[in-house]
């Protein structure tokens, strides 16, 4: 039921907590009522007792995957082994880290937790994928270590508060199934938003380059035949500049380039001119 009792039956609203409208077949439940959990062991090198075993942290804990290749060990007592210990099909929850990660434990072989990771086993028969899901909504919503109704950290008295709806076990199944229809499409769609958004960061230089490419290759605005060519430009601009030289304004280049077609192909032509002022002129090779 949507509330929760103070003292002996005096119900509080708390209906700026619920998220969102459940349908009436389902309810809105604490997790700590459907889930029995804990955190792991404190990594301490000075306690030697008991037995050396593996364990993973949060840095083995991804989104709905495990990276176990380096497995680091410690010491585990027989008390620790038991709440320590995750099996196939717990529920494992980072509290440090990435506030709110999580996967279900996939593997036969049973494998022991730091104390940055949370362990989810149900007390009934749950479908453990679809509150994996959820804490997947939760974290990307912003509802686990976000803002609003959301929760900074995940200690184990803000994991065991959290509300989640509970659906009817048929339809958490079926949830489920539907969801795993979908995740092809949705991968393929979060691939193709990266693209985009990577192509959006890089777009304005590209355009920027393309455009600046077309125009000074011509291809940007319409060549108009009647306009003058650039050879008479040129030639003007030659006549300007031995203008200047005449006048004493500016030095004669020592050398001087003409760049002309011919098959098809492009060549260049080196003038060096020398002043020999003892002679009087110019000489051109």
């Amino acid at each position: 039921m949507p509330y929760e009792k103070v003292g002996k039956n005096e119900p509080v609203c708390i209906a700026d907590e619920v998220p969102f409208e459940i349908p009436q077949s389902w309810e809105w439940v604490r997790l700590g009522e459907i889930f029995h959990h804990n955190t792991g062991k404190t990594l301490n090198a000075s306690n030697r007792s008991g037995k050396l075993l593996t364990y993973i942290t949060t840095s083995n804990l991804y989104w709905n995957r495990f990276e176990i290749d380096t497995l680091r060990e410690m010491y585990f007592s027989e008390s620790e082994i038991e709440k320590c210990t995750a099996t196939k099909g717990d529920l494992l929850v980072c509290e440090g880290g990435d506030i709110g990660r999580a996967a279900i434990w996939p593997y036969d072989t049973d494998i022991r937790i730091q104390n940055h990771i949370h362990r989810l086993r149900s007390y009934s028969e749950i479908c453990t994928e679809y509150y994996y899901y959820i804490f997947f909504l939760y974290k990307h919503a912003g509802w686990i270590g976000g803002k609003g109704i959301g929760i900074q950290g995940l200690s184990a008295n803000a994991l065991h508060s959290l509300l989640f709806p509970l659906p009817p076990l048929s339809e958490q199944h079926r949830i489920v199934s539907k969801i795993k229809e979908f995740e092809p499409f949705l991968d393929k769609y979060a691939q193709a938003e990266k693209r985009l958004n990577d192509l959006n960061t890089q777009f304005p230089n590209l355009l920027k380059k393309s455009i600046l490419q077309d125009a000074v290759q011509g291809k940007l605005v319409t060549q108009d035949p009647s306009d003058e060519p650039a050879s008479a430009l040129l030639e003007r601009i030659c006549a300007e500049k031995e203008q200047l030289i005449k006048e004493g304004k500016i030095k004669r280049d020592k050398q001087e380039s003409i760049i002309f077609r011919r098959d098809n192909s492009h060549y260049e032509k080196l003038i060096v001119k020398i002043y020999a002022p003892l002679c009087g002129h110019n000489k051109t090779y």
